[in-house]
């Protein structure tokens, strides 16, 4: 049988069960571009296939040339090697099942699901599933193949899941580690200083254990006071200068402003105070994400070591 690809400029002039010669061209280089592209993609290809089977037997019931009739015989014998290669993956699994379990699989689906997948099987097996089957069965099932002109892609899909789900074995997904502490922490740092002495105050009284193991992991801004010297000038070369403008907005907190201000230059303290008067008066929010921004930095160079600090 021929298996050259067909070339439309064969046709004479002549019609075609009602199609004129450039309507069997159009039809025919249709064919011939879905049959490349399904070579060429991995994926939805069973779809593209009963959709290239329908338009087949269209062509096949109109064409009255012998050219055409070889050209429609290569594109069949192309879509017979494509579902090869579909079902490659899925007789695999099929191939690996005794029998009897592939038979106690598929009694347990209803017939639709039953006469799409004896579609995919090898017809040996098909052949012995069918044979096993009780009598009423076969027949519900044998009239249904008989009926079959397509499939559509979600029923076969369906099938290779399912098929798929049963025989493959389970893969336990592992756990997600999650460090609840340090999430508590970093929730606790988005409050505002009052939220966060308000929460610690009620799990200090509530979960008292809790609040010990939160406490000695976290650092607050008003806490800085308590630095050494060379604390905050390890502090300062580490910090956003933006974030310690803003933190410094705040008046409470002069004991802290005076301690930076006192541990840089005098220049360097002049033109922070005159970034101070610019910026005037932000936000309490502003303010506060900026300090704990800062008190985060600070409990991090203290976990690394190169602040000491004893409270």
């Amino acid at each position: 049988m021929d298996s050259k690809k067909f070339d439309p400029q064969q046709l004479d002039t002549q019609t075609f069960g009602g199609y004129s010669k450039e309507q069997v061209h159009q039809l025919l280089e249709l064919a011939q571009t879905s049959i490349e592209q399904l070579q060429q993609e991995n994926q939805n290809l069973t779809y593209r296939i009963q959709y290239l089977e329908g338009q087949l037997a269209l062509y096949e019931q109109r064409a009255l040339n012998n050219t055409l009739q070889s050209s429609l015989s290569a594109a069949n014998q192309l879509v017979a090697s494509i579902k090869k290669l579909i079902g490659r993956d899925f007789m695999a699994l099929i191939k690996q099942q005794s029998f009897d379990h592939i038979a106690e699989f598929f009694a347990q689906q209803d017939d639709d699901w039953y006469i799409v997948a004896l579609q995919l099987v090898p017809q040996a097996l098909r052949n012995q599933l069918i044979h096993g089957l009780p009598d009423e069965r076969r027949v519900a099932i044998l009239t249904g193949i008989a009926s079959l002109r397509t499939i559509p892609q979600p029923k076969i899909d369906a099938v290779l899941s399912e098929t798929k789900d049963h025989f493959l074995p389970k893969v336990e997904q592992p756990e997600t580690s999650i460090n609840g502490i340090q999430t508590t922490i970093d929730l606790i740092y988005a409050l505002s200083p009052a939220e966060q002495q308000e929460s610690l105050s009620q799990l200090a009284t509530k979960k008292p254990e809790l609040h010990q193991q939160l406490t000695k992991k976290m650092f607050f801004y008003n806490q800085i006071k308590h630095l050494d010297k060379y604390g905050i000038q390890t502090l300062l070369k580490q910090l956003d200068r933006g974030e310690l403008v803003l933190a410094m907005c705040d008046k409470s907190q002069s004991a802290i402003n005076k301690l930076f201000l006192s541990n840089i230059s005098k220049r360097a303290s002049e033109d922070l105070r005159e970034e101070i008067d610019i910026m005037g008066k932000p936000s309490r929010s502003q303010i506060s994400t900026a300090q704990n921004s800062i008190a985060r930095t600070t409990c991090q160079l203290i976990a690394d070591g190169l602040i000491t600090y004893e409270p």
